[in-house]
């Protein structure tokens, strides 16, 4: 599209007019622009000309315009004189040229014969000159915009284009690999010798003691299957994602997300649709320095590429929504090839992605690799669990402590466990939460069971001591099989269901130490059985549950007193004029929080529970006097907090570091607790 030539336009910005001063135009409320008109030849063009005049100067005698309009069939611009008497070229439509909410509103022709200008020129069948003059910039806006937006998609199309097809048999091995199957079969009261036909091979069949809905094994292909009677399937609908990761040129990536749909109506054979529906880029130059650009498929609404720059827009992130979900099962085949030569050479994503080939985010994966290496070492000792944990977990709420080191410059600085214990963890592949109880075991001075961290790990269990109370008075076979039994009793199945049951194998742990915490408050004989084990859990919890306030405070007391000794000869430590020591009471809890103004005091039964251990720091000169607290959760320190909830100033944080490094984290405790 030519552009009106700015610098012709000039000459005939500012013409000669005259106004009659007692016209009534000039003196109208609500006009506050008077508009005259003409037709110029501009550069070969025919040029309309509108001059907008203040009508207030107008009335003074004044008549330099203050907009003048240049419009010809296929453009339009103004020239707008400013308060200084400077000038500036704009590219807004007439309409909007004013401050006031309706511009044209305020403006009026200063005679009929102007209005007739325009109307001609517009060669509109409007019955006012601004509706013509509206249409035809409307019109030119819409064509500025669908050129700007074409030059925009072509830049997308030409960075479409080295894009090389889809790696060839993809459909095939999703069938082959992800797709559910099933066997559909005529159901029989015999149940024997039944026809069916497998999804899977795509073979007739015949199958014996199926039934609707049931798990199986193809007696052909031996794949996994679920049977479904003929009689009784109705619709069966499918739907997922595959991510495929191909090479580009020596220094991108390309991460493709193939979207598959499979229905099953009244055929043997589903209605299958795969379409891709979103891409990413990854491209890198000198030092590994990543760059991104994220792509997503339009259905509709282009001139020239589906594919828009950008994430897909989604209503709520907190709705799920299928097209905008990039989660999904990866393509691995010959990704070690695709992947030799980048920064995510040595990454292992096809090992970890092939010890689970569950659905996952690639990207994320990709990422964090880069700012921590050490995910390839824990993927190849085949800690995939962990890997997950630094990978995809970082951020999420209720941690805790860390229980990986992500700058350590070692195994044993990583983990926080020496060497010795590597078979052990590789058999275990334990979780974040499994490697804290493993690091709190050690600390207690318990070898780790292997069943039992299995266990953990099947019920997602991690808080240390709901496990490490309980294995001083039974064995872990026998808190496994009773937990286990009492919570097939008690779960709760349904939200009707609420005092007396258990949403998880956490909260009913969480009563059972609760109720062995009493008792041993109470001097129960805790050798029996029948104290031990209760045969109604919540009703027992209940029961001890009901002492009194002192009662309770007094047990709390006991176990705080109780836990001095232990926590003493494990954490004292002294040096420059501090030194590390224990509470000996709830009440010293009390005036600790007291004295520096902090919450500490509010941690009693976390203290007593042993849910978290609590030390005060102290100066050597007045050990009495409180200074610094402490906090330690599964072994490593949570938090230090002076007067007022603050930091620790450096010389306490220097000393905090040394004890840490002599004490808290030394190897030989670990060795010598193993």
């Amino acid at each position: 599209m030519k552009t009106i030539n700015k610098r012709l336009c000039r000459k005939f910005a500012f013409p000669e007019t005259r106004f009659q001063k007692n016209s009534g135009l000039l003196h109208h409320a609500n006009i506050k622009y008077v508009v005259r008109a003409a037709v110029k030849n501009i550069d070969g063009h025919r040029t309309l000309i509108l001059y907008l005049y203040a009508a207030s100067e107008a009335a003074d005698g004044r008549i330099v315009p203050l907009f003048t309009v240049f419009q010809t069939k296929k453009d339009f611009i103004t020239l707008e004189r400013l308060k200084d008497g400077k000038t500036k070229w704009r590219t807004a439509a007439t309409r909007n040229l004013g401050s006031e909410y309706n511009f044209i509103q305020t403006c009026a022709f200063y005679s009929v014969v102007d209005e007739q200008a325009v109307l001609r020129y517009c060669q509109s069948n409007a019955e006012y000159g601004f509706e013509a003059l509206s249409a035809l910039q409307m019109r030119i806006q819409n064509e500025r915009y669908r050129i700007r937006r074409r030059a925009k998609e072509q830049k997308v199309f030409d960075r479409m284009k080295p894009i090389p097809a889809l790696p060839r048999g993809l459909k095939e091995w999703m069938h082959r690999e992800i797709l559910s199957q099933y066997l559909f079969f005529d159901n029989s009261r015999k149940k024997v010798d039944m026809p069916g036909y497998c999804t899977a091979c795509r073979k007739e069949v015949t199958v014996s003691g199926a039934y609707h809905n049931r798990q199986g094994v193809c007696p052909n292909c031996k794949k996994a299957v679920t049977f479904k009677s003929r009689a009784m399937r109705g619709r069966i609908f499918d739907r997922g994602t595959v991510q495929v990761i191909q090479r580009l040129s020596d220094n991108e990536l390309i991460i493709r997300f193939i979207k598959y749909v499979n229905r099953f109506f009244d055929k043997e054979q589903p209605d299958y649709d795969v379409y891709e529906n979103a891409r990413i880029f990854l491209s890198w130059k000198e030092g590994n320095k990543i760059s991104e650009e994220h792509y997503y498929y339009r259905y509709g609404g282009y001139d020239v590429t589906p594919w828009k720059k950008g994430d897909r827009p989604v209503f709520s992130h907190y709705q799920y929504y299928f097209e905008a979900d990039q989660i999904g099962y990866l393509y691995d085949r010959k990704l070690d090839e695709v992947l030799k030569g980048t920064p995510w050479q040595y990454s292992q994503l096809p090992l970890y992605y092939r010890s689970d080939p569950t659905p996952l985010e690639v990207l994320p994966y990709l990422s964090a690799y880069l700012r921590y290496p050490l995910v390839e070492y824990l993927v190849k000792l085949g800690l995939y669990r962990l890997a997950t944990h630094v990978v995809y977990e970082r951020h999420m709420y209720g941690l805790g402590t860390k229980p990986i080191n992500l700058n350590g410059r070692n195994l044993q600085e990583v983990l926080g466990v020496g060497k010795a214990y590597l078979p052990f963890l590789r058999e275990v592949n334990p979780g974040s939460r499994q490697l804290s109880l493993i690091k709190a075991m050690l600390n207690e001075g318990q070898r780790p069971d292997k069943e039992l961290l299995k266990w953990c790990a099947k019920f997602d269990v991690g808080k240390s001591q709901r496990i490490l109370m309980p294995l001083r008075y039974m064995t872990a076979h026998k808190l496994m099989r009773y937990a286990e039994d009492e919570f097939s009793r008690f779960r709760r199945t349904s939200y009707v269901q609420q005092d007396h049951y258990y949403n998880s194998m956490e909260s009913l742990l969480s009563d059972y130490y609760d109720y062995l915490l009493m008792c041993e408050g109470q001097n129960y004989d805790l050798k029996s059985d029948f104290v031990l084990f209760p045969r109604d859990l919540p009703q027992a919890h209940d029961a001890v549950n009901e002492l009194s306030d002192e009662a309770v405070s007094a047990i709390y007391n006991k176990r705080i007193a109780a836990d001095f000794e232990r926590l003493e000869q494990r954490y004292h430590f002294q040096s420059g004029g501090l030194l590390v020591t224990a509470p000996h009471s709830a009440d010293e809890l009390v005036t600790e929080g007291h004295k520096l103004r902090h919450c500490v005091g509010g941690y009693i039964k976390k203290v007593a529970c042993n849910d978290c251990t609590i030390l005060f720091i102290r100066e050597a000169k007045r050990p009495d006097k409180p200074f610094c607290t402490v906090e330690l959760q599964n072994g490593d320190i949570y938090q230090a907090r002076v007067y007022k909830n603050h930091q620790p100033p450096a010389k306490v944080q220097r000393f905090i570091d040394r004890w840490k490094n002599e004490v808290l984290y030394h190897a030989a405790d670990i060795q010598k607790a193993a």
